[in-house]
């Protein structure tokens, strides 16, 4: 009796820490259009995808995989990229006021004025 007892606290444990990824239906929304203003698009995968010009404002990013991206011109204020993997992507001209930036991975990444970043290499 008491292995079933500890095993139903690990089985509590591990679905309360679950990880949240993306909504499907506006991920779908996304690729067709690149406008998503106010998505959940956590932990995506748009590793090398052309973005230029997308519409991520208030989007959730986090954890998502933006490395090789084309963001150049890409709406991301107020976007949360916590943790967010933006290696050699492109954000030339992209706005990115009031973005969180916290634990982005940025190396090699071209910043919107033109600088290549390497802080966390």
């Amino acid at each position: 009796m008491l292995r079933f007892g500890w095993f139903c606290v690990i089985l509590v444990a591990l679905l309360s820490v679950t990880a949240h990824a993306a909504d499907p239906a506006q991920l779908k929304r996304f690729l067709e259009s690149k406008r998503c203003s106010g998505c959940d698009l956590s932990k995506a995968n748009f590793a090398e995808k052309n973005l230029a010009g997308a519409d991520l404002s208030n989007a959730k990013l986090n954890g998502a995989n933006l490395s090789g991206a084309n963001l150049v011109g890409a709406n991301l204020r107020f976007a949360d990229l916590t943790g967010t993997d933006l290696r050699y992507a492109d954000l030339r001209q992209a706005n990115l006021d009031g973005a969180n930036w916290r634990k982005a991975i940025l190396c090699s990444t071209t910043l919107p004025g033109g600088q290549i970043s390497n802080l966390t290499c």
